[in-house]
């Protein structure tokens, strides 16, 4: 019984980190059993052989799953609760993230419910089981929208460098002729850009601008072997090249627009958030960090002014004064 309670808290750190469950009986149980021979002596060494940490014995994890999945029902059928739906930011994985929000005992808990993985279609069909619910679209959805269609020169821009970007990225031989570009790089290779991600475009670009120069040099590569290769291809390198020098400027500054627009959504989300204070930071917080001046507030009525400073008395220290 006394070594029970160490079994269920190793059983509970070793599904945490998420490794196989084998690892308890191969790793952890011998490594503890060394560290407290040679430390503590031959008897705690003794004990600790006791603990169960077996491939078997470590299933206590579902126990504790079921003991969990259990307390939290028994909470929502007390309580009235909301939900969050979520889809993953992982590129090609369609995978359904469920929290839940309730009152309990005067404060107010969050859970995560389930996670389901959407292998079939991505459609869900909430309504049409549970016609009656209140449901409010996502504040972070609301804002990409508005950032996804950023028009005129800065969206041509932008198209520009996606189409680099997957120039490189769609090709596994550019790919890793890309990749000795990058060797004294802090990076060794971009990032592909899809819709799928809602934070694709900021970190598309900011990988971009980081290898601008890695990149660069790669495009005048390609172009030269396009050159002297005898087989028609495609002047895909040259004309990104051409497009570069005149979008540069503006690809650098969408990079930094759409970090600022990341982090606000990193911002907008996590545990104890709510609607008001989403609304609160999108709206807000910016206007407040920014000192405004005086022309830009109230352009019309705005008079310039000289400033003059003069030493009128001082009262404090006498030695100055006389």
């Amino acid at each position: 019984i006394k070594t029970l309670k160490p079994s269920y808290l190793v059983s509970e750190i070793i599904a945490k980190v998420a490794v196989l469950q084998i690892y308890g009986e191969k790793l952890v149980k011998p490594a503890m059993i060394t560290y407290a021979n040679e430390v503590l002596g031959k008897d705690a060494a003794s004990t600790l052989s006791t603990i169960l940490l077996s491939n078997n014995t470590i299933t206590r994890q579902d126990e504790m799953s079921n003991f969990v999945e259990k307390k939290i029902v028994e909470s929502l059928q007390k309580a009235n609760f909301s939900i969050q739906v979520d889809d993953s930011t992982i590129y090609n994985q369609a995978i359904l993230l469920v929290y839940v929000r309730f009152i309990h005992e005067d404060d107010i808990r969050e859970e995560m419910l389930f996670i389901k993985c959407l292998s079939e279609a991505t459609s869900m069909r909430m309504k049409s089981v549970a016609p009656h619910i209140f449901y409010i679209h996502c504040i972070i959805h609301k804002q990409h929208f508005v950032a996804k269609n950023i028009g005129g020169h800065m969206e041509e821009a932008l198209n520009t460098a996606i189409h680099a970007i997957n120039f490189v990225k769609s090709n596994s031989v550019n790919d890793r002729f890309f990749m000795q570009f990058c060797e004294d790089g802090d990076f060794k290779t971009l990032l592909l850009h899809t819709e799928v991600r809602w934070l694709s475009k900021g970190l598309s670009l900011r990988r971009k601008v980081n290898l601008w120069e890695s990149l660069i040099n790669f495009l005048m590569f390609k172009n030269q072997m396009t050159h002297y290769n005898s087989k028609k291809q495609p002047d895909t390198a040259k004309k990104t090249l051409e497009r570069f020098s005149e979008f540069k400027s503006k690809i650098f500054y969408l990079s930094d627009i759409f970090k600022t627009v990341n982090l606000l959504n990193l911002e907008l989300q996590g545990r104890k958030s709510d609607l008001v204070t989403c609304s609160q930071k999108r709206r807000y917080n910016d206007s407040l960090k920014i000192d405004y001046p005086l022309w830009f507030v109230d352009l019309e009525n705005y008079e310039p002014r000289d400033e003059k400073f003069e030493l009128l008395d001082l009262k404090e220290n006498m030695k100055q004064k006389s």
